[in-house]
């Protein structure tokens, strides 16, 4: 985060503001979750995302790509994340190949896992396990999908449930709604972030578990 935080900084920016940067990341509530609780292998999400970004800044893409296959390795979900991270090549790098081809790869990659490979793994289990997890949209990854497109204002309204409007709030008070201000990070954050608010499993919407490290790297 520091070395990041180092290149992308103004030139003429002391040395003091970016320990400072450090610190305040050091003491992030989410990230500091990541300490006190069980281990999960998400905890390298953040790592993984910070060392890319930085390789991507300095020119070397061969790194930059190594580092996202890592990052996509971790968990299936974290393709989610992959496809966020092609959006914003697309529309703020100005890589519009490069950005697609990450974005239909990643969901060509899930749907995969979803429907074929997964199901296939877990034998007697119809779909998905964690699909339960969205299941007041359906039982199958079409039907959650397609009553998702079909009902908006339903899916709306339960992303705004007061639970979920508090996990907002615990990513983005520390920082000030900053983030609210920059939409060339924003925007990538919102497909990780909607796959938590639209779940019904509490743990997800809560930064005092580890599922919000493919949420906040983009804040940050």
């Amino acid at each position: 985060f520091y070395l990041l935080a180092r290149e992308q900084a103004p030139r003429r920016l002391p040395r003091p503001w970016l320990w400072g940067a450090l610190l305040a990341y050091a003491c992030y509530l989410p990230l500091r979750s990541l300490a006190v609780f069980a281990f999960h292998p998400e905890t390298f999400t953040p790592l993984l995302f910070f060392g890319m970004c930085l390789c991507w800044r300095k020119r070397r893409p061969g790194w930059a790509a190594l580092l996202l296959v890592l990052l996509a390795s971790i968990r299936e979900t974290n393709l989610v994340f992959v496809f966020s991270a092609g959006l914003f090549l697309a529309v703020f790098e100005r890589r519009p190949r490069l950005g697609g081809l990450l974005m239909t790869g990643a969901a060509g990659l899930l749907a995969f896992l979803l429907l074929v490979a997964i199901p296939w793994y877990q034998g007697s289990l119809p779909h998905y396990v964690y699909l339960t997890r969205y299941d007041w949209l359906g039982s199958a990854p079409g039907e959650i999908l397609a009553n998702a497109l079909r009902h908006p204002h339903r899916v709306l309204a339960f992303m705004l449930q007061p639970t979920k409007l508090k996990f907002l709030s615990n990513l983005l008070l520390p920082l000030a709604f900053l983030p609210l201000l920059a939409p060339r990070f924003l925007l990538p954050a919102l497909p990780p972030l909607a796959l938590h608010l639209a779940s019904n499993y509490g743990p997800q919407s809560s930064v005092n578990f580890q599922y919000a490290t493919d949420i906040y790297p983009w804040l940050w």
